[in-house]
């Protein structure tokens, strides 16, 4: 599961922007993907957040009903990775 999470381009794009900013809003990344043609509609983004959430990549926060992604240990491996 991990390594499928980190070597899929729309994941490893996530964790790219996750490293860079610390976390991020929903709507930030949902934004970000599209704007790079990553991603069409919020289902696959969600399908995405989850992969790398089973993987232990990612990490859900829920703050006054928004939801921001913050990036764990063994999603910055992205660091390393090219």
């Amino acid at each position: 599961v991990y390594l499928k999470a980190v070597n899929h381009p729309v994941r490893r794009e996530i964790l790219k922007i996750l490293n860079r900013y610390g976390q991020s809003s929903e709507s930030n990344l949902h934004q970000k993907l599209k704007e790079k043609n990553l991603i069409k509609d919020k289902n696959n983004l969600i399908y995405n957040l989850d992969y790398l959430k089973k993987a232990y990549c990612i990490k859900k926060i829920e703050r006054d009903e928004k939801v921001f992604y913050k990036i764990t240990k063994n999603g910055r491996i992205i660091e390393y990775l090219k």
